[in-house]
């Protein structure tokens, strides 16, 4: 179970190849759900958007196809919140805990070889077992550090020892 049952997977989508990626496109297997029009505020108790997530991800990458994804280029969006029952059989949005993302693409515009690639989003995976390095955890990470850092060196100068920490 996740350490906080508010957090949230983040969907991370990269170009990590060396060459442009063109007309990507993108599919849910089964379909992302589509939320009743009274849930369109945010499945946890402090919402931290105005939007519902799913809502983006739709707009982002279900829409039209991305013409050109460089190589090195990084989405991340909110994506599986668990329900407040802490089971993870299903997001609070709806999501199976086994969802799949097919991404095609093809390697250019003259003679295009086309690509598929289909990975499987597996909630049951991410939470209780391992923090996902995301963006935001590698900034989470790098927190602590300067944080613990900062107080070898307080210590060190002699200043007395006081608890300032902030849990990150």
């Amino acid at each position: 179970m996740a350490e906080d049952p508010f957090s949230c997977a983040e969907l991370v989508i990269s170009n990590p190849g060396q060459t442009i990626a063109h007309n990507v496109k993108f599919e849910f297997i089964p379909d992302l759900p589509k939320p009743p029009p009274e849930k369109t505020a945010a499945p946890t108790k402090n919402p931290a958007w105005h939007q519902n997530p799913l809502d983006i991800i739709r707009q982002r990458l279900l829409g039209e196809p991305i013409q050109t994804w460089v190589p090195g280029y990084e989405i991340t969006m909110l994506f599986w919140f668990p329900n407040e029952n802490g089971k993870f059989d299903v997001s609070a949005e709806g999501i199976p805990a086994k969802t799949t993302i097919k991404i095609s693409y093809t390697d250019g515009y003259k003679k295009p070889t086309h690509y598929s690639d289909i990975f499987e989003l597996n909630a049951v995976l991410l939470f209780g077992t391992a923090k996902p390095k995301t963006p935001v955890h590698r900034i989470q990470t790098d927190l602590q550090n300067i944080h613990q850092e900062l107080k070898s060196l307080r210590e060190g100068c002699g200043f007395p020892q006081t608890d300032i920490s902030n849990k990150y």
